[in-house]
């Protein structure tokens, strides 16, 4: 049975994020070509036949991948930060989890999704620290507390998405908390 080319492109989505909900490629696939919920629901079900996914229950993952929180996260701020534009995107460097970008009258928006658990700020800022010099793009750090903002707030264009509690997502800069480098002292 051959693929078609929706279910190809949807195959690569999968090759990147390895794990997704099936509302976030319902998402992507419509701003795509257009899909319907239940034609992105045929693909994904044959898709399955083909042994090319897995499903289980809204998660969508590679064979052989477990459920990765990270990037349903990543995923969820590329979706609120594109909204009605469609993202190219691909896998990110270490520490990033995802990167894409967004066409706008300047040319292209560069965005690494980078999530940092409490603690590991310093782990994610060595791991940084190279790529910085090399490109310019806009750096979301993914955070779990507001306390993370301050050592990760030496970088340059950067934002944090702190989770709201309702499944959605605050957007923070270092000087909305009294952070950044003017302000550390």
């Amino acid at each position: 049975m051959m693929m078609t080319s929706f279910q190809a492109w949807l195959l690569d989505a999968m090759k990147i994020f390895r794990c997704a909900r099936r509302e976030q490629l319902e998402w992507l696939c419509h701003l795509k070509f257009g899909s319907t919920p239940k034609q992105v629901e045929s693909d994904l079900r044959q898709l399955q036949f083909l042994g090319r996914l897995c499903r289980e229950k809204q998660l969508v993952l590679l064979p052989g991948q477990e459920r990765d929180g990270e990037m349903l996260a990543a995923i969820d701020v590329m979706r609120l930060l594109s909204g009605d534009a469609l993202p190219e995107f691909g896998g990110g460097s270490p520490p990033a989890k995802l990167a894409f970008y967004l066409e706008d009258r300047r040319g292209y928006l560069d965005f690494k999704i980078i999530p940092v658990a409490p603690g590991q700020e310093r782990k994610a800022l060595l791991q940084l620290e190279s790529q910085l010099s090399r490109f310019v793009c806009t750096c979301i750090f993914a955070i779990r507390r507001e306390e993370q903002i301050a050592p990760l707030a030496s970088v340059p264009r950067t934002y944090f998405a702190l989770p709201d509690g309702n499944g959605g997502y605050r957007f923070l800069r270092a000087e909305d908390c009294g952070g950044g480098a003017a302000n550390q002292g």
